[in-house]
């Protein structure tokens, strides 16, 4: 189940954003 990771990878992304 890709579409999790890519779910929390946009959710770290928003979240610690570089």
């Amino acid at each position: 189940m890709w579409e999790l990771s890519v779910q929390l990878a946009q959710a770290g992304v928003k979240f610690l954003p570089y």
